[in-house]
């Protein structure tokens, strides 16, 4: 059954997103998680990141230079603190982006060189 793009959850692109590029095998993947959490004292607790901190680091194999990837559904909006975030690791020669699918994804890492195939074209026999 085909994928209707417009709604997607994000959860579900994050996923197959990561499962993209484990199986493009460029390095590792790190899920970073930013949040609070308010403690029995009433006062709150942040953990994970620095707020705005895109969705994936992936630490690309062989070179010190990272990807980092703001996942979001169809509709998703991307915060003012994540664009910062993004700008700022583009500005540091990281490669980093907002990706919507795994097309999106796939095609970033190909246009970067980063992978040389569509791995997911069918190997013609």
């Amino acid at each position: 059954m085909p994928i209707d793009k417009l709604t997607t959850p994000e959860s579900q692109i994050l996923h197959d997103v990561i499962v993209f590029i484990a199986e493009a095998k460029i390095g590792k993947v790190i899920r970073n998680n930013v949040g609070s959490y308010k403690l029995p004292s009433g006062k709150w607790l942040r953990y994970g990141g620095e707020i705005g901190t895109a969705d994936l680091t992936v630490e690309l194999s062989g070179t010190t230079r990272s990807i980092y990837i703001e996942v979001k559904s169809a509709k998703g909006k991307v915060s003012d603190k994540q664009q910062e975030f993004l700008d700022r690791q583009t500005a540091r020669g990281n490669l980093a982006f907002v990706a919507r699918s795994v097309d999106d994804v796939r095609n970033k890492l190909l246009d970067n060189n980063i992978i040389q195939i569509d791995l997911n074209k069918p190997i013609e026999e």
